[in-house]
């Protein structure tokens, strides 16, 4: 048990508190930190998977995007987000940038304000991944790199704008 808390620690999802250990949230600097980082790393797994991808790497991204766009409901509208950040990183076959962006995933997994997910958002968050699809299928590695970029831009500043209860952020 211990050494799994610890492990938490290290990983930002717990603080030491004075009677064990507490959730540790993120300031808004903070998510911003994070979201640069995803940002960067899988923006170049999108270029990457561009590639690299195969036909069945490439139906499972389709699938996905079928999947989202008959959604009902919030809980699979994430379901299905997660399904394709993650299917799109497997698209890449670099284990280690995926690992990293599992880790930064969940240290965003902790914030309240935008874990569920808006269903008034379904139809942008489709486009922008279907745009992400036909630039991998296509093979344009700055196509893909680029429209991911814009997504993942996009969600940061909901995130942070949520976390703030609206309020602009001092480093957009």
């Amino acid at each position: 048990m211990r050494d799994a808390l610890a492990r938490l620690e290290q990983d930002g999802l717990l603080r030491r508190a004075p009677r064990g250990y507490r959730v540790r949230e993120r300031t808004p600097e903070e998510v911003l930190d994070v979201y640069e980082a995803r940002i960067v790393l899988e923006s170049h797994a999108a270029a990457v998977a561009a590639i690299r991808h195969t036909p069945l790497d490439l139906a499972r991204l389709r699938q996905i995007l079928s999947e989202a766009a008959g959604a009902t409901d919030g809980d699979q509208l994430w379901r299905c987000d997660t399904d394709f950040h993650a299917a799109l990183r497997q698209a890449a076959y670099n284990s280690t940038i995926a690992e990293t962006l599992y880790r930064l995933d969940a240290q965003m997994t902790v914030h309240g304000p935008y874990r569920q997910r808006r269903s008034d958002l379904a139809a942008v968050t489709l486009a922008e991944h279907e745009g992400i699809v036909a630039a991998v299928a296509a093979r344009d590695q700055e196509l893909a790199r680029g429209r991911l970029t814009d997504h993942l831009t996009r969600v940061r500043d909901l995130r942070v704008t949520a976390l703030l209860g609206g309020e602009r952020t001092r480093r957009s």
